[in-house]
């Protein structure tokens, strides 16, 4: 992360994306942000060379990208948008040999986990369901298994259902116009702890998962959107650290 900001460059950022930058590692690595992150910026810089090395270091991270429909074909750090050096090819060869592996890290993944005293198909589900949670709960319970909906069996189905317009076609189906999101969600940051939430449980819970996370090691882990520039998943890599113990 810190590379990236050199690779940038300074004059091409703002105050406020250097500080966006830097914020997730305080995060990642348990470090306490209750200050103001923009009081002290040289301060920040100068921890955030304590966990990420000198600046004027060459050895790249690698960088492993996925998404619900990514391919089983290329080797680790050999597909789109991935990187990796000659001499990091061996260190993740186990991770090469996992079927599936990058659909495996995303949300859209199938696998079971128990939260909140449900059962959730995957981590899409749980995360549309709580939109939803204070103001419509008879809503949130059809993302669960234990409502035996179409919505609960299809993490595609959920995410139209959970989104903006609540249309999913496929099923010629329509949210209600009276049920909407709830109002907190995102401004209370719920957002985030809820799907931090459904992901420590995923990969707590699935034994499959798990090992295809720790698998990764120290790799940056990012979601390919397409159209748009790639998602680092920070939740997970802060969940790899936790499994690592």
């Amino acid at each position: 992360m810190y590379r990236r900001i050199v690779e940038v460059g300074f004059s091409q950022l703002s105050y406020q994306e250097i500080i966006s930058f830097i914020e997730p590692l305080f995060i990642e690595n348990n470090i306490d942000l209750s200050g103001d992150l923009e009081g002290d910026i040289e301060t920040y810089f100068e921890l955030a060379g304590s966990f990420c090395g000198d600046m004027s270091e060459t050895e790249e991270e690698p960088v492993f990208q996925f998404y619900s429909k990514s391919s089983d074909t290329p080797d680790p750090g050999r597909g789109a948008g991935e990187r990796i050096t000659d001499g990091q090819i061996e260190e993740f060869r186990e991770l090469g040999s996992m079927v599936g592996w990058r659909k495996v890290l995303s949300n859209f993944y199938m696998a079971p986990f128990k939260l909140d005293g449900r059962t959730w198909n995957s981590v899409e589900h749980y995360y549309h369901a709580n939109k939803f949670k204070k103001g419509h709960p008879e809503f949130y319970e059809l993302f669960t298994v234990e409502s035996g909906s179409a919505m609960s069996k299809d993490p595609v189905f959920a995410k139209a259902a959970g989104g903006k317009t609540g249309v999913y076609k496929r099923e010629k189906y329509k949210r209600d116009k009276d049920i909407v999101m709830d109002e907190d969600f995102f401004s209370s940051g719920r957002s985030k702890r809820v799907m931090e939430e459904g992901q420590r449980a995923k990969y707590t819970q699935d034994e499959r998962a798990k090992r295809v996370l720790l698998a990764t090691k120290n790799a940056t882990l990012q979601h390919h959107v397409r159209g748009s520039p790639a998602v680092i998943f920070y939740d997970t890599m802060k969940i790899r650290r936790e499994l690592r113990g």
